[in-house]
């Protein structure tokens, strides 16, 4: 039997910055549900106010800017990513980054910015933005701020959201619209599963960034690499600085290799680097 809480569903974010400023009550979010709701129900969380965020426009909001680049509303779904003609032609490696993301059901339900604020080091969301040197947009009732995606995660279901603040959105920059990306991701099985280990790789005009996830504590950016870098230099980078583990899932020396595996694909995917 669940336990009583008080629920909320405010139609704009300053009514929800509203709420969570003056709450002095255990309060946890609501916008896809697939994480909180099951915490709720294994009584993992037991919060006594569930604030709704997904009436919000300004958090449903999937806005592209010539200049200014790509914004993700806190409410924007990974159904809504891949469906969206927009991503599909500027952004393409968020379209297949969210298509590695559970099942189909789940991503019309689960969204973008959910995906990172669980801080699991499997997110595949948190990796593949972290990637594209995606900026984190956070908001309070107190003002704004925006971190760097390799400053939000901080360890194991750990960010850097202080109290009263929610991320309100993913601003990915302009100048990253069109490169060339990939992603890697190893499970046990073919559908629905979590990663052992996964690698995202980023091509732009200038450099080569790596990110590695399910090998340490947090996603792990790898680089930037010169344009020039062989496949041996940044497979050997790469595999020198994830810290991976041996669990029931896979050992540490299996998820290493395949983490250079997937380099190695990737690169030669994207036509960088020479296979010396």
């Amino acid at each position: 039997m669940l336990r009583t809480f008080r629920y909320e569903a405010p139609e704009n974010l300053r009514d929800i910055l509203e709420i969570i400023g003056e709450a002095d009550k255990n309060l946890a979010l609501l916008a896809g549900g697939t994480d909180i709701l099951v915490e709720i129900r294994s009584k993992i969380r037991c919060p006594e106010l569930l604030v709704d965020i997904k009436r919000a426009s300004e958090l449903n909001r999937l806005d592209f800017d010539e200049k200014e680049g790509l914004v993700i509303g806190a409410a924007v779904t990974m159904g809504e990513l891949i469906r969206n003609s927009m991503i599909n032609e500027k952004y393409p490696f968020l379209r297949d980054g969210a298509l590695q993301v559970a099942s189909h059901q789940l991503r019309n339900r689960a969204t973008v910015v959910g995906n990172i604020c669980t801080a699991s080091p499997c997110t595949d969301m948190g990796r593949v933005l972290l990637s594209v040197d995606a900026d984190v947009q956070i908001s309070s009732s107190s003002g704004s701020r925006e971190v760097k995606m390799a400053d939000f995660f901080l360890g194991v279901k750990r960010t850097c959201l202080k109290k009263n603040e929610i991320v309100t959105g993913i601003h990915v920059p302009a100048h990253m619209a069109g490169i060339r990306s990939g992603h890697e991701k190893l499970k046990r099985l073919k559908g629905h599963d979590i990663a052992i280990a996964s690698v995202s790789m980023a091509c732009t005009d200038e450099s080569i960034r790596v990110v590695v996830g399910s090998c340490s504590m947090t996603p792990v950016l790898i680089g930037p690499f010169p344009l020039n870098a062989s496949v041996q230099e940044v497979k050997s980078a790469v595999e020198s600085a994830i810290k991976p583990i041996d669990d029931v899932r896979a050992t540490a020396a299996y998820r290493r290799f395949m983490v250079g595996t997937f380099v190695i694909r990737l690169m030669e995917r994207l036509g960088m680097g020479k296979a010396a």
